[in-house]
């Protein structure tokens, strides 16, 4: 047996060299031939690759082109399952295997309608020289290609959406009545170098890491690739993050009242890139007193039509997948927990049972809140705010204090703030605020750039960040320099 391993190359220095070394070491009756192309179109590369193994395989039978892209990493016995898949399936003549979409959500490479394959993408597929030559022979026209030319097996048609090299092929195997197979066991990972972003299942890639052992780095080239030892070491780190799909869940308004015009960081948590899979408007605003702020922001977010009222305050720094957290409660009314701008952590949420006192640090699970529920990284269904109605918020300042306090029916009094006046309210329109206990959030403090938080994401000694990536996800890259051990 031949196997032709081909990758067409995107830029000419590619940081990963597809190099195999440490394909599996059993010995094996296989000649492995090595073919690249460089800074060509993707649908040029293969087309070379493939006339390049036909020239070199003249005299061969049993040949199998092996595409691999460079941005596809795959299991060091890639070649034995695919050998195995083979064993099962004798007559098959191109089998493939699973990676993802480039998106933020796992989803399949590979096009499906109906539960059947109709693109199958290239980037890691088994095709038998019989097919290749079958094309040829049989004169098949495509797209307008005279086969009696040079003959192209990969179009990409700029004219028409979706139809890259790989909907093209796929559409010449089906008038050859050739079916693909599916490798089941073979599943990848799809690499963008330039993000330093991993797309794949939840076992694979999650919590911002590639989740790889010493049998997952097949497509790396020790002697040249700079990730390579960071996967070995399990010390890749990537700002791709895994959701689950929030289609369902219906608009969601994330909203911010920033209190400087120059804050260094929105906590923009890349919202942008979430939007696919939640149907999220952010709203800020600036130089206005909070509690008007946040009035302002909540009637635009219900003008909108949000289901969901998000509050991301630009002092705090959240999970990767806080909404998502949020969310799984289905609580009217649910925050995370985080800390007074203080040098020991003590809760911003407040309670009483007769006793006004913080959430305690070993908390647990939901907790409810009925005498301040901290609005700085919470989630609230938009049914609170049309039963609570206007002000939901409301604090007295030095220019227009009525009352510097307000007064619960136990006697129980706090500071009259924007927190505590709407989570009276909400109180008295029958709602109970919770907050998920352990889940935790920083708060930091831009004039010294000191962080605040449960002594599980902040050094107490140090005031910075613990090395969490999950916490970390939230911060810009300028911010991580300074606020990151």
């Amino acid at each position: 047996m031949v196997i032709y391993i081909g990758t067409p190359f995107r830029y000419a220095l590619n940081p990963h060299l597809v190099g195999f070394n440490e394909i599996d070491k059993k010995t094996r009756e296989i000649k492995i031939i090595r073919g690249t192309v460089s800074e060509q179109a993707v649908d040029v590369g293969r087309n070379y690759l493939v006339s390049d193994m036909l020239s070199k395989t003249e005299d061969e039978n049993d040949v199998w082109m092996f595409f691999i892209d460079d941005d596809v990493l795959l299991p060091t016995d890639v070649l034995d399952l695919f050998l195995k898949a083979l064993e099962e399936n004798p007559n098959t003549l191109v089998f493939y295997g699973d990676y993802a979409l480039k998106k933020r959500t796992y989803k399949s490479a590979h096009c499906y309608k109906n539960k059947k394959v109709v693109t199958v993408a290239m980037g890691c597929t088994f095709i038998h020289k019989k097919i290749f030559l079958e094309l040829i022979d049989e004169r098949v026209a495509s797209f307008g290609v005279n086969p009696k030319e040079d003959y192209r097996w990969f179009i990409c048609d700029s004219e028409k959406s979706n139809v890259g090299e790989d909907t093209y092929f796929t559409e010449l195997l089906r008038k050859i009545d050739v079916k693909p197979k599916l490798i089941e066991d073979l599943t990848g990972i799809h690499v963008d170098f330039s993000k330093k972003a991993a797309f794949g299942p939840r076992s694979l890639v999650r919590n911002g890491k590639i989740r790889f052992d010493k049998s997952y780095i097949y497509s790396i080239e020790k002697e040249t690739s700079p990730i390579y030892f960071d996967i070995i070491e399990h010390e890749i780190e990537v700002t791709q993050h895994f959701f689950k799909k929030m289609s369902k869940h219906g608009k969601i308004s994330v909203l911010t009242p920033k209190r400087f015009k120059t804050t260094p960081i929105i906590s923009r948590l890349y919202l942008n890139d979430m939007r696919g899979q939640y149907n999220i408007e952010m709203l800020s605003i600036l130089k206005m007193p909070r509690d008007k702020a946040r009035n302002f922001l909540v009637q635009e977010a219900l003008d909108f039509n949000s289901d969901y009222i998000v509050f991301l305050d630009d002092d705090n720094i959240v999970p990767f997948d806080f909404i998502q957290q949020l969310l799984d409660t289905n609580e009217p009314i649910i925050g995370l927990n985080y800390s007074l701008k203080k040098p020991y952590y003590e809760s911003a949420h407040l309670m009483s049972n007769g006793k006004q006192y913080p959430i305690p640090t070993d908390s647990k699970g939901l907790v409810s809140v009925n005498r301040c529920f901290a609005l700085g990284a919470s989630l609230i269904k938009r049914e609170v705010f049309e039963k609570i109605g206007f002000p939901w918020f409301q604090e007295w300042t030095d220019d227009n204090k009525l009352e510097s306090h307000q007064t619960f029916e136990d006697g129980t009094k706090i500071s009259y703030t924007d927190d505590a006046f709407f989570t009276k309210r909400a109180i008295d329109a029958g709602y109970t605020p919770k907050v998920l206990s352990n889940i935790h959030s920083a708060h930091i403090d831009f004039q010294t750039f000191r962080v605040y938080g449960h002594p599980d994401i902040i050094d107490q000694k140090t005031a910075r960040l613990k090395n969490i990536v999950s916490i970390k996800w939230a911060l810009s890259e300028e911010n991580n320099r300074e606020l990151i051990v």
